[in-house]
């Protein structure tokens, strides 16, 4: 469907009222084909208007520029509020291009960022869709791993906040021997 991939939805809170009954879907988008006409790698929303369904994707000012920084997704969404304006924001895996291994150029991996994505409902925007790559409305978490497709939003630690969760799949180096090779990770998630 115009050059994009999608992944599994999850119900999130998008207008920034949690007790009208009216919550909506994220799907993770991955612009990874040749025609993309449809936006750019992140979050695409598919949200109730009137009797009709509006899917959206994620904004980019410079599409060709955004394109050439993520070729695609590789993660459920992990919902979380992460800065607490009521309206739900998304983590997503975003993927880069492969990296060769220094010892052996023919064997590659994937790299990329853990990225959230402000819900821009509640402000001001010169675009329809509700979460963007550039115009403050992403920030790269943690970059330039390879992360495994579960990455979940919960209170890991007891606390009462919500963390996000993930696990890495590689060697350390990526190269290197199997020990070590599964770790999962929590940490909490603000805007700021």
């Amino acid at each position: 469907m115009w050059g994009i991939g999608f992944g599994g939805p999850q119900k999130a809170n998008l207008n920034g009222n949690s007790a009208d009954g009216k919550e909506s879907w994220v799907l993770p988008a991955g612009a990874n084909f040749h025609l993309r006409a449809f936006g750019v790698s992140g979050v695409a929303t598919l949200q109730k208007n009137g009797d009709d369904w509006v899917l959206l994707g994620t904004h980019a000012t410079n599409r060709a520029a955004a394109q050439s920084r993520y070729n695609g997704i590789y993660s459920c969404p992990a919902i979380i509020d992460a800065d607490g304006d009521g309206y739900d924001d998304v983590v997503i895996y975003c993927t880069k291009d492969p990296v060769a291994s220094p010892s052996e150029p023919e064997d590659y991996h994937f790299t990329g960022d853990l990225v959230l994505f402000r819900n821009l409902g509640g402000s001001p925007r010169q675009f329809l869709e509700l979460f963007s790559l550039d115009e403050g409305g992403s920030k790269v978490i943690w970059e330039n791993d390879s992360f495994s497709w579960d990455l979940k939003s919960a209170d890991f630690n007891g606390d009462g906040k919500l963390e996000i969760g993930t696990a890495i799949c590689r060697r350390e180096p990526f190269w290197g021997n199997m020990e070590g090779f599964y770790q999962v990770y929590y940490a909490p998630v603000d805007w700021e």
